[in-house]
């Protein structure tokens, strides 16, 4: 039993961490958006569930799944995850959009990928 207190302790600890990370956030953007006069808001269907979405899924979602992984993965590995990033963000882009993907992207993105096989394979041959 003592592992399953130990297991909610750290799920309620991320929790509690990804709550803080939102609710500073939406703090600055209120006040960013008071600055500027960028106040007005049209709620359409599609802009609430967009906002549901991205509040959901996007930011708790992803924000409990990263610190669970830290937890149990070497950060480092999972760095190389985080320049995945905007290539899932452009690839996704152009598979649910039908945005155009660009020459110089496809380019920048094998880079980033040979980067990531470089750092890999020199992890590897530490191990072994």
């Amino acid at each position: 039993m003592w592992f399953c207190a130990a297991a909610e302790s750290a799920v309620q600890a991320t929790a509690k961490t990804v709550l803080y990370q939102v609710g500073v956030a939406t703090l600055v953007l209120f006040a960013v958006a008071g600055a500027t006069g960028d106040t007005r808001i049209t709620p359409t269907t599609s802009a609430i569930l967009a906002l549901l979405f991205q509040t959901v899924v996007i930011s708790i979602g992803s924000y409990l799944l990263w610190f669970w992984l830290l937890r149990h993965y070497l950060t480092s590995r999972l760095m190389l995850l985080s320049l995945m990033t905007p290539l899932f963000g452009v690839f996704f882009g152009a598979l649910l959009l039908h945005e155009p993907i660009e020459p110089r992207f496809a380019l920048g993105a094998l880079l980033v990928l040979a980067g990531i096989l470089v750092v890999n394979a020199q992890l590897l041959r530490k191990r072994a």
